[in-house]
């Protein structure tokens, strides 16, 4: 039975998101507290430039850590507030790594991950607050030099030990498929 009559466009085209994660694993498994905060730092920025992109605001931080034994934790909090500040984000995640790090174990991958999300607007009055609303302005304009002069341009003091390359898996190499160079 072919399905494709059942529904108007792609499956979940209209669906909102219910998350936002970025993860990185490393090339070799560190245990480096410094390298590996700096690393939230920079995962907690690309969340929350993700959830400006789109106009969201999340409830819940969940860091993941995956050990070189890959026995993998998640630990998640709810905050009290929505937020889409990267500085909010990090402040969350960092504190769950602090509280839940085994200390001299090393780690093969880290994640942080935002869920509980809502519109902007339902969100405008809580954002009133001053330093807020500066943070709100500030990660906007290194938003928009993110966007000119790419995403290593401009970063949170915390993070620049966390630098990494992102790689994209949109049709690697040797696997069937259209390439998206034909386009």
């Amino acid at each position: 039975m072919d399905a494709g009559a059942w529904f108007a466009g792609e499956v979940g085209e209209n669906s909102d998101p219910k998350s936002i994660s970025h993860e990185v694993t490393f090339h070799e498994d560190t245990d480096d507290g410094e390298k590996l905060e700096s690393t939230i730092a920079r995962l907690s920025e690309m969340v929350g430039r993700r959830l400006r992109e789109q106009s969201l605001f999340a409830r819940t931080v969940q860091l993941k850590l995956r050990y070189s034994d890959f026995t993998t934790i998640t630990r998640a909090h709810s905050l009290d507030h929505a937020t889409q500040l990267d500085t909010e984000i990090f402040r969350q995640a960092r504190q769950l790594f602090r509280k839940n790090r085994q200390v001299k174990s090393k780690i093969r991958l880290l994640g942080v991950h935002v869920g509980g999300l809502e519109s902007a607007e339902g969100q405008l009055s809580l954002l009133d607050e001053q330093s807020t609303e500066r943070w709100r302005k500030a990660l906007s304009a290194v938003d928009q030099i993110r966007d000119k002069f790419g995403d290593d341009s401009v970063s949170l003091a915390s993070g620049l030990k966390g630098r990494f390359r992102e790689r994209v898996h949109e049709n690697p190499a040797g696997l069937p498929g259209k390439d998206p160079r034909d386009e």
